[in-house]
């Protein structure tokens, strides 16, 4: 297999304080929901789980096992949100990131390979960032390395919004109409709605 030069960034942190339990390990046909997002990456060459504490995840080493090519890393700024699971995927990446939130059972590798295209395509200054459900979906878009320092300097100054960065900086819009492969899960009534559980 020929695999696609970007790091896929699955971010796992966040205390689920409205499912009231670790949102990756849900299980939907018979699969927890942090592999249906590995499987969104497989392709790529190299795969992140960026947790905010990894003992609080139970299943992150047992995932772990099933790719060589996944490595679990620690939020370097704990409680700072999204931003800074990007962070320290950029910090360890090899390549680019491609980002998605562990709560998207229905994610495609489609949709992560066409993200990953549009940043081989575009200008190497630009982020790709999904637009779909009416608005942009920073959980689910193209982050180039060389705005790691600039999402420091967001962290280190508080400012934790991932859409503010986006808009202050680069980006070209990728539109996707299927809005079901960013839906994420949030609540148990949510959980309770899907087929296949």
């Amino acid at each position: 297999m020929d695999f696609i030069k970007k790091t896929g960034v699955i971010l796992c942190g966040g205390k689920s304080r409205r499912m009231g339990i670790d949102k990756g390990s849900l299980i939907i046909k018979n699969k927890m929901f942090i592999s249906y997002a590995i499987d969104a990456f497989e392709r790529f060459e190299e795969i992140i789980l960026a947790t905010d504490r990894i003992e609080r995840h139970d299943y992150l080493e047992i995932v772990s096992k099933e790719k060589e090519r996944i490595k679990i890393i620690e939020d370097i700024y704990p409680e700072k949100g999204p931003i800074s699971g990007i962070y320290t995927a950029m910090k360890s990446a090899k390549y680019d990131i491609v980002v998605i939130a562990c709560d998207m059972p229905f994610i495609s590798r489609n949709l992560t390979e066409n993200i990953a295209g549009r940043l081989d395509e575009c200008d190497e200054k630009y982020n790709v960032i999904l637009f779909s459900d009416k608005r942009i979906q920073p959980l689910c878009s193209g982050y180039r390395k060389i705005y790691k320092d600039e999402i420091n300097r967001c962290i280190m100054e508080n400012k934790l919004s991932l859409v503010d960065f986006i808009k202050n900086n680069k980006y070209i819009l990728f539109e996707e109409t299927n809005k079901t492969y960013v839906k994420n899960i949030n609540y148990p009534e949510e959980y309770r709605k899907l087929d296949g559980r």
